[in-house]
C-alpha cells in the first residue's frame, strides 16, 4: 500500500510544482532515481520517477496548445469532426481534430495539430449546421484562440478543465466550408463504430419520445401541482441513456442541485455497475448451466461484463467516474485471468494511479474526488460489515455514511451542503439503479407499452419525490476544515460496534453547523474585486455584510453571461449562509451597453430592486437593448404600485454603510445629459472610507475626455483616489492626462478581454500611466484583481492580489 501512496504523491507533486526545473536537474533526478532503485531505496526512487513522469507528461500536453502568435488570425484547417456537441439555434458546436493547418494570408504551415472546440454560426447560403456528423472530414477557415477562460478562481479554471479533455484551442468557423469529404478512409472499425453510434442515438431518441408521449397521454389533472417544465421523461432518458443533458430544463437542474441528486442523471460508475452486475450474473448462469472448464470459456465468462458494456460505452461520454469504473473493472478482470485474487483497495489505488498518469489535470476536477471518495467509503463500509447479507437497516446505514462523507467533499469544494440530499437519495438511488435505468435499457430492446407505462410512472415518482424533498432543503455553510471533519465522521460511523460514538458525532455536528462567526467587520474599510469577465466590467464592493455590484459584464446571444461563473456561486453561498433574500444590497448599471449590462438578466432575484443607472428610461421601457427579463423583480413590484425597475444615479446622491461612503459624481440631475452618448451617461461612483480618507476608489464607467474635464472642473481635488478603474476599459478616448493628474491614483485597473478587437487598453493610455508612475493591472493578463484593505496604525492602503499570482508558473507556460 505504501508504494501506491508514494506514486500518487509523486504524480500530484509533478502537477502542482511551481516552476519547471532546469533540464540538468531533471537528468540528475533521473540518475538519482536509478541509483536509489539499485540500492534498494525504492520508495524514494518511485517518488522521483512518478514526479518526473508527471512533469514530462504535463510538458507534452502543454506543447499541444495553440501558439500565442496564431491567436485571432485567419487559418485554414482540415481534419476530422470527433464529436458533435449539443447545439443552440443557429449555432453548431463540435470538436475538431486538426490534421493540417496553414495561414490564410501567406499559405505558410502553422504547425498546430491539436483538438479544438469550435462553433459554427449559420449564415445564408452555408451548408446547414446540423449536417455535421462525427467522423466526417472537413476543411474550414477558422479563427482560433488559446484555451484561456475567465480567471476568477485559482481552482475552478476553465482552461484546466478543457486541457483535461485534450482540448487545446477554441474558435469559430469564419467562412463557408471549402471542402467536405465523407470519412471513407477512416477504416472498417471506425465506420462500424460511427454507424452503431448513429443508430443507437436515433433509437434512444425514438424510444424516449414514445415514452414521453405515453406520459402526456397519462397525465392526470392532480399532477399539475408537481409538474415540471419541459419533458421530464424524455429529458431523464436522454441523460441516462445518451449522456445528453441538454433537454433538462433549468427548473429540473435546480431541483437536482437542491436535492443533491445530479450524480444520478450523469453517466457515472452507477451505470457501469448495473451493466456489469447483469454481465456477472449472466456469466454465472451460463457457467452453471453446463461444464465449461476450458480456458477460453473462463476468459469468455470473465470478459462477459465488458462485452455487455461495449455497446453502451460507444454511446456514453467518458467522464471521470466512467474512466475510474472501467479501469477498476479492467484491472480486476486482468488479475483474475492471471489467477490473482486482487484486493478491492489495491484495485482502487491502481485505477487512481493510471488515471493520474493518463491525465494529471484530474486532480483539479471535483468529480474525480467524488468518484474516488464514494468508492473508498463503500469499500470501507463493506470491509467492516462481517455479514454477507445486507439488511434494510444496513442499506440505510451505508446511505448515511455516503451522505456524511460526500457532504464533506461538498464542503471542501463548494463550502456548503444540502441536508435534503440524504432524504432524496434514500429513495432516488434505488429507484434509478433498480428500476428506471434497467427498464430504460430493456425498453431499447423490447419497446412494449406496458414497460413504457411502468417506466413513465417510475420517472414521475422520481421527479415528484425530488419536488417533495426540495421543500425541506436547508443549506449549511462550512469550510474545507468542516469537510475533513465530516469525512472522518463518516469513517467512524462506518465502523460497526463502536460504543459511545453517537454523542461525539452529535457534538461535532453542533460545533460545525451552529458555531457563531466571531469575526467582526472593522468600520471604515472595504474590499473591491474587479472580476475577470472578458471584454466588459463588473466590480464587487464589500464592507461588512454590505455588498454593491457595479456593472454585470457582457451577455452573449447563447444566453451565457460570465457573471454566472464569476459571481453567482458566491452569491448563492452568501444567501444560504446568511439567510438573506438579496445578497446584493445595491446594484449599479453604469449605462445600457452590453459589456456593462449584458449579465443583468442572470442576476434577477439576487439584488434589492430598483437598481441605479445612468439611463433609467432605457431600462424601464420594453425597448431595452439587452432584452432584460420583463418579469424582473416581480415580488417587489407586487408590493409596490409605483414600482420602477431602475432609478437615476444623479450627482450628489450618497449613502453611508459601515463608515464607508458611496457617492455618485455623475450624471447631473435633470435632462441636460439626455442627448449625450450612452458612454457619457455612465454612473461615476466614488467609494471612500470615512475613517481612513486615503482608502478610496473611483469607478468612472465609460466616460470620455469631455466628461472627465467636466468632472475636474466640478470637483477638482475631491476626485483624488488611491485606486482608479480605467474609464472605457483603457480606451484612447478616456484616461486623459488632466484626469489622471487630478485623480492621482496609486494604481489603475483595466478590465478588458484577452486580445479584444478594440485594442483595450490603448498603448498611449498605458504609456501615459507609466510616465505618471501609476501601477497598472489588466484582468485579461492577471485574472480577477482584488483590492484588500490593510490598516497599520493610522495609515491605510490597499494590497493588490490577483488570481494569476496564485497559480503555479508551469500552468502559465506559453508556446
Amino acid at each position: 500500500m505504501m508504494w501506491i501512496l508514494v506514486i500518487i504523491s509523486g504524480l500530484v507533486a509533478g502537477s502542482l510544482d511551481h516552476d519547471w526545473p532546469p533540464a540538468e536537474v531533471l537528468l540528475f533526478l533521473l540518475w538519482l532515481s536509478v541509483a536509489l532503485w539499485r540500492s534498494a531505496s525504492r520508495t524514494f526512487s518511485l517518488l522521483i520517477l512518478s514526479y518526473l513522469f508527471s512533469s514530462l507528461h504535463l510538458s507534452y500536453q502543454l506543447h499541444q496548445t495553440l501558439p500565442v502568435w496564431l491567436a485571432g488570425q485567419d487559418l485554414q484547417v482540415s481534419g476530422q469532426v470527433t464529436a458533435v456537441l449539443p447545439s443552440l439555434s443557429g449555432r453548431q458546436r463540435f470538436l475538431f481534430q486538426v490534421e493540417h493547418c496553414q495561414l490564410v494570408k501567406t499559405g505558410e504551415p502553422c504547425h498546430f495539430h491539436g483538438l479544438i472546440r469550435s462553433g459554427w454560426y449559420q449564415k445564408e447560403g452555408n451548408e446547414p449546421v446540423n449536417a455535421l456528423r462525427s467522423g466526417d472530414h472537413y476543411q474550414f477557415q477558422v479563427r482560433l484562440f488559446p484555451v484561456r477562460g475567465f480567471i476568477y478562481s485559482p481552482v475552478n479554471l476553465y482552461r484546466l478543465k478543457q486541457w483535461s479533455q485534450g482540448i487545446f484551442a477554441r474558435g469559430y468557423v469564419r467562412a463557408e466550408v471549402r471542402h467536405h469529404v465523407q470519412s471513407k478512409d477512416s477504416g472498417y472499425f471506425n465506420s462500424i463504430l460511427h454507424r452503431w453510434r448513429s443508430l443507437g442515438l436515433e433509437r434512444i431518441d425514438q424510444v424516449s419520445q414514445d415514452t414521453e408521449y405515453i406520459n402526456r397521454q397519462a397525465s392526470e389533472p392532480d399532477r399539475s401541482g408537481t409538474s415540471l417544465d419541459g419533458m421530464p421523461v424524455y429529458a431523464l432518458m436522454q441523460a441516462l441513456l445518451a449522456g445528453n443533458k441538454a433537454y433538462i430544463s433549468d427548473q429540473q437542474w435546480l431541483l437536482l442541485q437542491d436535492t443533491g441528486t445530479v450524480h444520478l442523471v450523469v453517466i457515472s460508475g452507477l451505470h457501469l455497475a448495473v451493466l456489469m452486475l447483469l454481465g456477472v450474473k449472466a456469466g454465472h448462469l451460463l457457467q452453471s448451466s453446463g461444464r465449461y472448464d476450458r480456458w477460453w470459456w473462463i476468459i469468455l465468462f470473465q470478459c462477459l461484463p465488458v462485452i455487455l458494456l461495449l455497446p453502451a460505452l460507444s454511446l456514453w461520454p467518458g467522464g471521470v467516474a466512467v474512466q475510474r469504473a472501467l479501469l477498476m473493472l479492467g484491472i480486476w478482470i486482468g488479475l483474475n485471468m492471471l489467477l490473482i485474487s486482487p484486493s478491492p483497495w489495491r484495485v482502487l489505488w491502481l485505477a487512481v494511479i493510471f488515471l493520474l498518469m493518463w491525465n494529471p489535470w484530474l486532480i483539479f476536477q471535483a468529480g474525480f474526488y467524488y468518484s474516488v471518495a464514494a468508492v473508498f467509503l463503500l469499500l470501507f463500509f463493506t470491509g467492516m460489515v462481517r455479514s454477507r447479507t445486507f439488511r434494510l437497516y444496513q442499506l440505510i446505514h451505508i446511505q448515511l455514511v455516503l451522505f456524511i462523507g460526500l457532504s464533506g467533499m461538498q464542503y471542501i469544494w463548494f463550502n456548503q451542503s444540502a441536508l435534503s440530499s440524504l432524504l432524496a437519495n434514500l429513495l432516488a438511488i434505488p429507484l434509478v439503479t433498480l428500476v428506471i435505468l434497467p427498464l430504460s435499457l430493456l425498453i431499447l430492446v423490447f419497446p412494449a407499452d406496458n414497460l413504457m407505462f411502468v417506466l413513465n410512472e417510475s420517472v414521475q415518482l422520481f421527479w415528484q419525490w425530488l419536488k417533495f424533498c426540495q421543500q425541506w432543503t436547508v443549506y449549511w455553510p462550512g469550510s474545507a476544515l468542516s469537510g475533513i471533519f465530516l469525512f472522518c465522521c463518516a469513517l467512524v460511523l462506518a465502523i460497526p460496534g463502536v460504543t459511545g460514538r453517537a454523542p461525539w458525532l452529535v457534538i461535532v455536528f453542533l460545533v460545525l453547523f451552529f458555531r457563531s462567526d466571531t469575526r467582526k467587520s472593522t468600520p471604515g474599510i472595504f474590499r473591491a474585486d474587479v472580476l475577470d469577465i472578458g471584454q466588459g466590467l463588473s466590480v464587487l464592493i464589500s464592507t461588512g455584510d454590505y455588498r454593491l455590484l457595479y456593472d454585470t459584464g457582457p451577455g452573449f446571444r447563447s444566453g451565457f453571461a460570465p457573471i454566472q461563473l464569476a459571481l453567482l456561486p458566491e452569491l448563492k453561498r452568501l444567501r444560504q449562509a446568511g439567510a438573506v433574500a438579496y445578497p446584493l444590497n445595491h446594484l449599479v448599471i453604469s449605462h445600457d451597453d452590453n459589456d456593462h449590462s449584458g449579465g443583468l438578466s442572470r442576476l434577477e432575484g439576487w439584488y434589492q430592486p430598483p437598481f441605479y443607472t445612468g439611463q433609467p428610461k432605457r431600462f424601464n421601457s420594453v425597448s431595452s437593448k439587452n432584452s432584460i427579463n420583463e418579469n424582473a423583480g416581480s415580488e417587489y413590484r407586487a408590493d409596490n404600485q409605483n414600482y420602477q425597475r431602475s432609478v437615476l444615479c444623479y450627482a450628489g446622491h450618497h449613502w453611508q454603510v459601515n463608515q464607508v461612503r458611496f457617492e455618485f459624481l455623475f450624471p447631473e440631475p435633470g435632462d441636460r445629459q439626455l442627448k449625450a452618448s450612452d458612454n457619457n451617461r455612465s454612473c461615476v461612483l466614488k467609494v471612500s472610507s470615512v475613517v481612513h480618507p486615503d482608502l478610496n476608489l473611483l469607478l468612472p464607467g465609460d466616460i470620455d475626455y469631455s466628461v472627465e474635464s467636466k468632472l475636474v472642473n466640478l470637483y477638482g481635488d475631491q476626485l483624488q483616489s488611491q485606486w482608479l478603474v480605467a474609464s472605457h476599459h483603457g480606451s484612447h478616448t478616456g484616461s486623459s492626462a488632466l484626469f489622471l493628474n487630478t485623480v492621482s491614483p496609486v494604481g489603475i485597473i483595466y478590465s478588458a478581454g484577452y486580445k479584444n478587437r478594440f485594442g483595450h487598453p490603448a498603448a498611449k493610455v498605458q504609456r501615459r500611466s507609466r510616465q505618471l508612475g501609476i501601477q497598472q493591472y489588466t484582468t485579461s493578463d492577471m485574472g480577477s484583481v482584488s483590492l484588500l484593505p490593510e490598516v497599520t496604525g493610522t495609515e491605510a492602503r490597499f494590497r493588490v492580489e490577483y488570481v494569476q499570482q496564485q497559480l503555479p508558473l508551469r500552468w502559465l507556460w506559453k508556446k
